[in-house]
């Protein structure tokens, strides 16, 4: 069984999205974003997944759907941009 993490809000996390690596910062739980994988549910664990320093989408996951988070980045002042 995969070992549970608690994620900080702001913190950037390094993480695979089934079988996707990608770079978030997560903002927390939202009520307002649903799982982005199986669209149901509310209060996502969402993250802004960023393309350049303006352009960027926001992800939600249910409990059920987590990504698996393969690194810590902390704080950062600037954006990290994903790979």
């Amino acid at each position: 069984m995969a070992k549970r993490i608690s994620l900080i809000p702001e913190h950037w996390y390094k993480f695979n999205d089934r079988g996707n690596e990608y770079i978030g910062q997560y903002l927390g739980t939202d009520t307002d974003f649903e799982c982005c994988v199986c669209g149901k549910g509310h209060k996502g664990h969402t993250f802004n997944i960023f393309y350049d320093e303006n352009g960027y989408e926001s992800w939600g996951y249910g409990n059920a759907h987590m990504p698996t988070i393969i690194e810590d980045l902390g704080l950062s002042d600037e954006v990290i941009i994903g790979e």
